[in-house]
């Protein structure tokens, strides 16, 4: 269940103090040379492959037999698999791998990245990465639009913040919402051609980080 609009609403006429504060030190960090240590090409697709694609692999487009044979010659990627579960038939499950210890730091091993399959084509790559999402706006910028949804018995709120094209991250931001937990909050990516409907754009979740909506 998304936050209700009467508790998150920013004023209109002006952001906090904090806000503006913040937005301008990501400006300038955006201004000065950052090194990203490959984070953006993890990101962003490769060149010759349309967005949304990672690896060469592409929702919507690229085979389950295509993506383990893709997944199989990644330089990062060792023992590409189907899951356990995964039904031949109807080309439906998801596709797992073991990370082969030469991948970027920013990759999170204890969590589990994969590819979800449906009528034999890959539908969906998830992506678990360290990154936290002030980081991910270093590289990509603001995002086009954000959304919360709220858990009130464990007092987290799962973020998402959706990027042109097609890229979104997830996040799990623990209350009360500050601007050091959600900008330091490690994100897990996913890659798909499904559209969503957010809820707020950018400036309106900048707003609220000082309403306290948790």
């Amino acid at each position: 269940m998304r936050v209700s609009l009467l508790l998150l609403r920013p004023t209109l006429t002006f952001l906090s103090l904090s806000a503006v504060l913040l937005l301008g030190y990501v400006g300038l960090l955006r201004a000065r040379p950052y090194e990203d240590g490959g984070l953006r090409d993890f990101l962003l697709p490769p060149e010759g492959c349309p967005a949304p694609c990672w690896a060469g692999i592409q929702p919507g487009v690229t085979t389950v037999d295509e993506a383990l044979l893709l997944l199989d010659a990644h330089e990062w990627i060792i023992t590409p698999r189907l899951a356990d579960n995964f039904q031949r038939s109807i080309g439906w499950g998801g596709i797992y791998w073991t990370w082969n210890d030469q991948q970027p730091a920013f990759i999170d091993t204890t969590r589990i990245s994969y590819l979800n399959a449906r009528d034999g084509l890959i539908q969906a790559i998830e992506l678990r990465v360290n990154a936290p999402f002030g980081e991910v706006l270093l590289v990509l910028g603001p995002p086009q639009s954000q959304s919360f949804a709220t858990l009130t018995q464990t007092r987290i709120i799962p973020h998402h913040a959706y990027f042109d094209p097609l890229l979104t991250t997830e996040s799990a931001v623990p209350c009360p919402i500050t601007p050091t937990a959600l900008y330091g909050a490690p994100v897990s990516v996913n890659l798909t051609r499904q559209r969503y409907i957010p809820a707020y754009q950018y400036d309106e979740i900048v707003g609220m980080l000082s309403k306290r909506p948790c």
